[in-house]
């Protein structure tokens, strides 16, 4: 059974969402800067990439990654990506990271409970897995506080503290 006969739209738009916004928010997370913001656009790109060949049997990160001949490709469809989901933000009346918080943490027991009734454990696991693995790379992308790259941290506080609420709500 194809991923669209599984779940109904609203169901696949969540599950296909969670992950972007998840970076979005690590992203904006903490200031890091233009050439950090950069580093950390390109880190969600290939985070969301790399759950291709890190989890190659697992039907929804292979639905959810746009495939791309090269990383530009990659780079531009998960730029487009990033915008569609930013304007349907936009249309929800979430506008600050607060917000986006507060709409991600009412999210994932949703997504979790429409993955419960449709996937397998492991299928379960791998999804949250590869979702914390881009969070964490993003953190780990651009220095938060840093001028013209000079000090800063690479995980910041704010980044830390989103982490590790991500977490707790993505394993209980």
């Amino acid at each position: 059974m194809c991923l669209e006969e599984k779940y109904n739209s609203d169901a696949w738009i969540r599950i296909r969402r969670l992950p972007y916004l998840v970076a979005m928010a690590m992203e904006g997370a903490g200031r890091s800067g233009i050439a950090g913001s950069a580093s950390e656009r390109l880190a969600m790109a290939r985070g969301l990439a790399d759950g291709l060949n890190t989890f190659p049997d697992n039907p929804l990160i292979q639905a959810i990654v746009p495939e791309a001949a090269n990383e530009n490709q990659q780079l531009a469809d998960t730029s487009a990506q990033h915008d569609e989901i930013m304007d349907c933000l936009t249309d929800l009346g979430i506008r600050d990271h607060s917000g986006l918080l507060s709409h991600i943490f009412k999210l994932i027991p949703i997504v979790l409970s429409d993955l419960k009734a449709h996937e397998t454990p492991e299928t379960i696991k791998e999804y949250r897995t590869w979702i914390l693995s881009l969070a964490e790379k993003i953190a780990n992308a651009g220095k938060e506080g840093s001028v013209w790259g000079f000090g800063g941290e690479w995980f910041s506080e704010k980044e830390r503290d989103f982490f590790r609420m991500l977490f707790k709500a993505l394993m209980d």
